[in-house]
């Protein structure tokens, strides 16, 4: 497969088009039509709020730091955002702070999740004590995000905050909830998945029938 940054590199010898600027082109253009709204938002939103600098080099560069000090997320960070450089539309009144929650207005309730390998529980702490009137709820497990399934303790609290405005106390932590099997029968179940595979006969797949 070989590390991002050289086949990053090996395309843009191909595309030597490819120049961040303000009118800069993506690399490749999809070779079918796709629409996703909620990507399509993100992606937009994330172009024309965030200020992105810098040449190719800047974020190969970057991404080839990502690829060598995070284990799974380094995807995140670097190569990915150079799409976001070379949007060639400039945000006109885009608000970059600073984020304050007024004293006045409800409390802002914070969710962070203490291994997210997305984005960093330091994040949660940080933007807490950034906006001032806040409060930090945190779980503890790992994971993208804790609201929605990870733990009822979470969902209760949230919830709580949405429909009632009830804020979770000081220094609220919550448990995630993953049905781990424990090592022992996880390697059974592998053994006899293994001991059956070897008596069934094999069975093509549906798309070669």
């Amino acid at each position: 497969m070989g590390r991002p940054r050289a086949r990053a590199r090996r395309h843009r010898g191909r595309r030597r088009d490819a120049r961040p600027g303000p009118r800069g082109r993506v690399l490749r253009p999809p070779r079918r039509r796709q629409h996703d709204p909620l990507l399509d938002r993100y992606f937009v939103l994330g172009a024309l709020e965030q200020r992105y600098r810098g040449d190719l080099d800047t974020y190969l560069e970057a991404g080839d730091h990502s690829w060598g000090i995070f284990d799974h997320a380094w995807w995140n960070h670097g190569y990915t955002e150079l799409a976001w450089r070379l949007w060639p539309i400039d945000a006109r009144g885009a608000f970059h702070g600073p984020f304050k929650a007024s004293k006045r207005s409800p409390t802002v309730l914070v969710v962070g999740t203490t291994y997210d390998p997305a984005t960093p529980y330091r994040g949660s702490v940080r933007l807490t004590r950034d906006l001032g009137n806040a409060r930090l709820l945190t779980m503890r497990g790992d994971g993208h995000t804790a609201y929605g399934g990870n733990s009822a303790c979470i969902d209760a609290a949230v919830d709580a905050y949405l429909e009632d405005g009830v804020v979770p106390a000081k220094g609220a932590k919550c448990r995630q909830e993953v049905p781990f099997v424990a090592p022992g029968a996880a390697a059974a179940a592998r053994r006899e998945a293994s001991a059956v595979s070897h008596v069934l006969p094999l069975a093509r797949p549906l798309a070669q029938r």
